[in-house]
């Protein structure tokens, strides 16, 4: 599979900017129809990992659920599946909804930092 441009995007360092947290927030909440809320007086790095603590028990919940809804989601803000093939098989973490949390998470991660790099070159 070719790269793409968001592939290519080192995200760790928007992971602990807030105003990039709340833009994933919102994301989130968009492409997945949920309402996600977090406290914001967490700091700095612990922002995104509370983002994932509240995303995980949804993830997991989906999983129970069945109907391919968790895959349905993957789909929709499209992680591939030779993505989601590589995290399980790389993966430390063993519980499923774990792993989806965090495919989730970077791929809407990287779509937010997509629009902020390139959104005011597009609109133009």
């Amino acid at each position: 599979m070719k790269a793409t441009t968001t592939d290519k995007i080192d995200l760790n360092g928007y992971k602990t900017r807030k105003e990039v947290l709340e833009k994933l927030i919102r994301q989130i909440n968009k492409d997945l129809e949920l309402r996600v809320d977090i406290e914001w007086d967490v700091h700095g790095n612990n922002l995104y990992q509370a983002i994932l603590d509240k995303l995980a028990p949804v993830i997991e919940r989906l999983i129970r659920q069945g109907n391919g809804r968790v895959e349905q989601l993957l789909y929709k803000i499209d992680v591939s599946e030779m993505k989601v093939k590589e995290a399980i098989d790389s993966a430390v973490e063993t519980d499923p909804a774990i792993i989806f949390t965090h495919l989730i998470l970077e791929r809407e991660l990287q779509k937010v930092v997509f629009r902020m790099m390139y959104g005011k070159s597009i609109s133009k």
